[in-house]
């Protein structure tokens, strides 16, 4: 219904009734249902405003459950790419420490009596001794390079976990807002439904109220039906 036609209405209603007294009931009848249909559409606009709202909170809640979903999505990524990344350095690690064990053997034969007898018929002590400093050092750098790769690891750890926990969150975010959407959806369904029914039952009454002042004096009628005469002209 428009503004104008509001307004024919509301003048319609609140016009006193000048029909016969002689027929109380009827003019009784006539207040009563002007009132009736008063009521609903006061009803009607307060619910429909309501509904008005409600869309308001629904696309709100739309665009930030899309935020958070795109953000989660961002976060999942950035976790498989960490995953990668944890499983590169877990096999760096790996292989850093088979290499310190490898050289610590090697220092452990060339330190050993038992192989230091078998070893002198081919090299001389300077040479033993030569290798010996060189395996140090190369330990001590594979050693130095596995510290490094070992921090890698824990870190590119931690930011996994961190980035998964994010996800947990916002996945449990992102549910939330759903469920609450659906909520404000179905509420709102409802109050569709029920605005239907209080227009259907408002306009069985405006045609009884019209039905009613068809059986008013000519004169009442004038004064009366100007809504109805416009109705359909709004």
């Amino acid at each position: 219904m428009s503004k104008w036609g509001f307004a024919f209405l509301i003048i319609t209603l609140s016009l006193p009734v000048f029909g016969d007294s002689s027929n109380p009931d009827l003019i009784e009848k006539i207040d009563e249902t002007k009132s009736i249909v008063s009521n609903a559409e006061k009803k009607q606009r307060r619910i429909y405003k309501q509904v008005l709202e409600s869309d308001l909170r629904v696309k709100k809640m739309s665009e930030e459950r899309s935020k958070v979903n795109e953000k989660m999505l961002s976060s999942q990524a950035d976790a498989q790419e960490l995953a990668y990344e944890v499983r590169l350095w877990t096999q760096k690690v790996k292989e850093q420490r088979a290499r310190i064990a490898k050289s610590v053997a090697h220092l452990y034969q060339l330190k050993n009596p038992s192989v230091l007898t078998f070893l002198f018929s081919d090299q001389s002590a300077s040479e033993i001794e030569r290798n010996v400093r060189f395996l140090k050092k190369v330990s001590e750098s594979d050693f130095k390079r596995f510290q490094t790769y070992r921090v890698s690891l824990t870190q590119a750890k931690k930011a996994n976990e961190d980035l998964k926990e994010e996800v947990r969150k916002l996945l449990g975010l992102k549910n939330k807002l759903k469920v609450k959407e659906a909520k404000l959806l179905a509420d709102q369904r409802e109050k569709n439904l029920l605005i239907k029914l209080i227009n259907k039952d408002k306009e069985k009454n405006l045609e009884l109220l019209k039905k009613l002042r068809s059986q008013l004096p000519e004169m009442d009628q004038d004064a009366e039906v100007a809504f109805f005469e416009k109705k359909g002209e709004l």
